[in-house]
């Protein structure tokens, strides 16, 4: 139980963070209920801890005169003879209240030298000594005491039990996460917007034992708040946050949950033990950041994911150069790894010590860049652009800012990877050069360059080495498994390729892109239910995400469940993009329903019928769709405009038969029975395609569906071989609605499909 308990009212929360951080640092245990809505959900956790306080400090304000839970607190504190009101915004007690002295708190500003400050805590301090408590000599400098292990919440399905220790250990622990990389303010500022100096230092805290035990070393640090008076600074604690990150997954002993998963607390309400059990998170780290001029505050508190107890707090002032925060980063990952009873590998030691840069001014430009970076699969190109420009910003300050090198040249291959033009692959190569030249060892560089040689050079061996490589230093660095997980399946190895995927769902959880590509490549590993299970949780996460119904769509179709595919199709989501109305116009042709079709067309949006890789997509889906439905005459005069328009550009296909390709240039002649262009086209592909099992697969079927819609069925049969080669029996239940392959079904080769799926059937225990 704590020292101290704080009541207040909810409007109040941010002032009352910045109080219980203070009374913690001078060495007392607090408790004040950070999510109370209406205080009937928590009452037996608010009686019981209002009980066991030595201290109740009600805290009056505006709201808080209002607030009959706080009064209903000062009552039961004066009763118990333990009340120690304070006024935050110089409002009187409310009547009733008014006989006991308020401590005036309205122009504190959150330092523990201040004489508001000082007069509570002296208070707080002569009460304590009168019940014959030990008092914290918070004035006395002391050592930084060794971090201790964290004895961290377990979670649900947890089975092993550690011994309680001190949870003064634990103040180490954020200690090392404050002085993270930059700083974080609740507390005070000036008129003029500077940060008033205080002394960092810990102070010795009255051992508390805990019976919760860790099951794990996952720690997940929440997005820092800006708390800086320019709101544009809300870069600089974004850039702060992931790059602390970054430097916590490099550390091959820690756990630490990926960017994409803890972005969806920012300014969250909702309670800490939810986040723990979402995350499957031990310990929970939020902050905030403030920056004024030449300085920077940081405040960061550790919270027990179970109990939502907390468990350290700190703020950290410093002058904001390069060699304090570098130095400030590395304190805060050796406390949290003593804390969490890690040992630091030789490479961690060589990690820990690297200093990218000298410039404070080309970190900036580093964290901006960082901060527009984001996600590959969720930012814009012009924010992938605008990263690049604060990159090369950075390098301007710094020309030997080797990771500012590095994730250029990630950021400009993502352009080409995502949207094609080499222009951006030979500019990512000149990057990577850089980098290489720099700091050829760097984790940063090494990330860079495997990604280069998955997507620049589809070297998949060497691309799945470098990850090795990273892998082999800093085991949960989530970008780098995913990676693996790409290069493994492009090579076939599909049951590798879940197992990593499954890897980077654990390290970014509420990444909805990691279920995505488990749904997508678990069929093709055999295993159905991880799938289905992929599905239904990437729809818990975000059941409005586009990718779910164009993924779910492919999924339905892989079923051979057309009801199945046509209500993955169009389930409302939300910013649907062309790949979705593509898919709900093929559902509705391959059930051959005229009306649905009509529905599907009319509900594609006009913004959504032209993209950058194909502009006359929707014209040719839509030909397609007729061609279904008999409407060759009206299709045929379609598909002539969509080749005219075509053939009038200088480079047809933008796309060509690349990996994201959504138009393969064979399907716009197949339509119009153009075989001998069919032909043509696949000799000049098979002359120069690539080792891709997994993209060759796509490209096999589109061959043979073109092959089908030009008239020959040999052919045709040839590549459905080749697409079913590398998956086992379930192939036929995939094809045998597809209108191209309606007059096939009597070929040899497909009569022979079909035996392997009932064998496949028969052996898997399936059922149509």
């Amino acid at each position: 139980m704590a020292d101290i308990f704080i009541s207040y009212a909810r409007a109040d929360r941010d002032k009352i963070e910045r109080l219980a951080s203070a009374l913690e640092g001078e060495g007392y245990s607090v408790w004040w209920d950070r999510h109370i809505e209406s205080g009937a959900e928590f009452s037996t956790d608010i009686e019981r801890e209002l009980g066991a306080a030595k201290a109740v400090i009600v805290c009056w304000s505006e709201e808080g005169a209002k607030s009959r839970w706080v009064k209903d607190e000062a009552t039961i504190a004066h009763r118990a003879g333990k009340l120690k009101t304070i006024s935050l915004d110089g409002t009187e007690p409310p009547i009733g209240y008014m006989q006991f002295h308020s401590h005036g708190m309205s122009s504190w500003s959150g330092g523990r030298d201040e004489p508001q400050f000082i007069e509570l805590r002296d208070s707080i301090a002569t009460h304590m000594a009168k019940l014959g408590e030990d008092v914290p000599i918070a004035l006395a400098v002391t050592p930084t005491p060794t971090p201790q292990p964290i004895h961290a919440s377990v979670k649900p399905w947890a089975e092993k039990l550690m011994a309680p220790i001190p949870l003064a250990a634990i103040a180490v622990l954020v200690v090392a996460i404050v002085a993270s990389i930059l700083l974080m303010g609740r507390g005070g500022e000036t008129d003029d917007g500077a940060i008033v100096a205080e002394q960092t230092r810990s102070s010795p805290q009255a051992p508390r034992t805990t019976t919760a035990a860790p099951d794990n070393n996952i720690v997940a640090v929440l997005p820092f708040a800006n708390r800086s008076a320019d709101a544009n600074d809300a870069f600089f604690a974004d850039g702060v946050h992931d790059d602390l990150l970054t430097k916590l997954s490099k550390i091959s002993a820690l756990q630490v949950i990926s960017r994409t998963s803890v972005m969806r607390f920012r300014e969250t309400e909702q309670p800490i033990p939810e986040i723990a059990n979402l995350l499957g998170a031990a310990v929970v780290m939020e902050g905030a950041v403030q920056r004024a001029g030449s300085r920077v505050r940081i405040n960061v508190q550790l919270i027990d994911g179970a109990t939502d107890q907390h468990l350290w707090a700190e703020i950290y002032d410093r002058e904001l150069t390069a060699e304090n925060i570098f130095d400030i980063q590395e304190e805060i990952t050796r406390a949290i790894a003593q804390a969490l009873e890690t040992v630091l590998s030789g490479d961690d030691e060589t990690e820990l010590s690297i200093r990218p840069t000298e410039s404070v001014a080309a970190y900036e430009a580093y964290l901006r860049g960082t901060a527009l970076a984001g996600d590959i699969f969720t930012v814009t190109r012009s924010a992938r652009e605008n990263a690049v420009v604060a990159f090369d910003e950075a390098i301007a300050l710094d020309p030997n800012f080797a990771a500012a090198y590095a994730k250029k040249s990630y950021q400009q291959l993502s352009i080409y990877w995502l949207l094609g033009g080499d222009s951006y692959r030979e500019a990512s190569a000149a990057s990577l050069a850089k980098a290489r030249a720099l700091a050829p060892d760097d984790i940063e560089t090494l990330i860079a360059l495997g990604y280069y040689q998955y997507w620049g050079e589809l070297d998949y061996d060497a691309a799945d080495a470098t990850f090795d490589k990273v892998l082999a230093r800093a085991p949960n660095h989530s970008r780098t498994v995913a990676g693996k997980a790409f290069t493994q399946r492009r090579r076939g190895n599909f049951s590798k390729a879940l197992e990593e995927l499954m890897q980077a769902s654990q390290l970014d959880p509420l990444d909805i892109s990691n279920w995505i590509e488990i749904v997508d490549t678990a069929p093709l590993a055999g295993e159905w239910d991880i799938a289905e299970d992929a599905l239904a949780r990437a729809v818990e996460l975000e059941p409005r995400n586009p990718s779910l119904a164009f993924f779910g769509y492919w999924y339905g179709i892989r079923l051979g469940d057309l009801e199945r595919a046509e209500r993955e199709a169009n389930r409302p989501v939300d910013n649907a993009d062309a790949r979705v109305y593509s898919a709900r116009l093929s559902i509705a042709a391959m059930l051959r329903d005229r009306e649905k079709v009509e529905a599907a067309l009319s509900g594609w949006p006009e913004s959504q019928r032209s993209l950058v890789s194909f502009p006359e997509i929707y014209d040719l889906e839509k030909a397609q769709a007729l061609i279904a439905l008999g409407d060759v005459d009206e299709a045929n005069a379609i598909l002539a405009n969509v080749k005219a328009s075509v053939d009038a550009r200088s480079e047809p296909y933008p796309a060509g038969w690349s990996a994201n390709s959504i138009v393969y240039p064979v399907r716009l002649p197949a339509l119009m029975g153009d075989l001998a262009e069919v032909e043509r086209l696949v000799a000049a592909y098979e002359a120069e395609k690539p080792f891709d099992v997994w993209g060759n697969r796509n490209r096999n079927e589109a061959i043979a569906e073109a092959f089908a819609y030009a008239g020959d069925a040999d052919q045709a049969m040839e590549y459905v071989d080749r697409a079913c080669g590398v998956v086992d029996g379930w192939c036929y239940r995939s094809y045998r609605s597809w209108r191209a392959y309606e007059d096939m079904h009597d070929h040899p080769s497909w009569v022979a499909m079909k035996a392997r799926y009932d064998v496949w059937v028969a052996e898997n225990g399936s059922s149509e």
